[in-house]
């Protein structure tokens, strides 16, 4: 089913609860200074993810899996504010979708139209292991997506093609 952008906001909006989704999107990796990409490098990612979830609690979560005392505190979003009960986050006029990143099925670097392999990209890639996540053997992984960056989503089992 083709849907707008506006019409993708309304959705997630309109979305209560923990919601899995299969999403799609196109954004600019973050490089690292003297990279020899130009910017028109873009990272194609497909993406297992878990909406409308509690950040402390998977992060406490994954402290009992790996045997630890729970003792993660939850520090303010530094950025944006959360739409109340909703995966949205509104910074200065635009929307972001609140993921939880449970698997990355695939990423495809592509400039002009030509893909370039991941292990040319990756020694350039910026790569952050959350501070207050350190203690952790494996990171919870959240990543807020532009809007204008998902070209696909399924949820519900209807897969939303945005245009």
């Amino acid at each position: 089913m083709t849907i707008t952008r506006a019409q993708l906001l309304n959705l997630l909006l309109s979305l209560r609860g923990t919601t899995f989704a299969r999403v799609v999107t196109v954004t600019s990796p973050k490089l690292k200074q003297g990279n020899p990409f130009n910017s028109s490098l873009r990272k194609l990612s497909f993406d297992n993810v878990t909406l409308g979830f509690v950040y402390s609690a998977s992060v406490r979560r994954e402290e009992a899996r790996e045997g630890l005392d729970p003792t993660f505190e939850v520090q303010g979003r530094v950025w944006g504010n959360r739409v109340q009960g909703t995966p949205i986050v509104e910074h200065k006029g635009m929307h972001y979708l609140e993921t939880k990143i449970e698997r990355n099925l695939r990423t495809v670097y592509a400039s002009q139209g030509h893909v370039i392999p991941s292990n040319l990209i990756n020694p350039f890639l910026i790569t952050l292991k959350p501070a207050q996540q350190a203690h952790l053997a494996k990171v919870v992984k959240l990543r807020d997506y532009a809007l204008p960056s998902i070209q696909r989503i399924t949820l519900h089992n209807v897969r939303y093609i945005v245009s």
